[in-house]
């Protein structure tokens, strides 16, 4: 996987700035670089696990956070996708 081109990471910072200052004081927190979120599923008597990364991440249930990612969907999640990025 290639580094993230400059205007990608520009308007994820960008982004993340706006988000951070409109949640100064409250508890949700705010994960602004590629964080892995974990979604785990029960189909048909056996778990599915479902992986995805985002550029900035939101999550209130801060026991949902550990050192890997976000384990669970977070609240708010948001992805930067630009031509020829995929």
């Amino acid at each position: 996987m290639s580094a993230p081109a400059e205007t990608h990471q520009e308007c994820s910072m960008n982004l993340s700035y706006l988000i951070k200052g409109y949640l100064w004081k409250t508890l949700p927190r705010l994960l602004p670089h590629l964080t892995c979120v974990s979604l785990k599923q029960k189909q048909h008597h056996r778990r599915t696990s479902y992986r995805c990364t985002t550029d900035i991440c939101v999550v209130c249930d801060l026991n949902k956070i550990d050192k890997r990612g976000c384990l669970g969907s977070p609240d708010w999640s948001y992805r930067n996708c630009f031509a020829g990025s995929s």
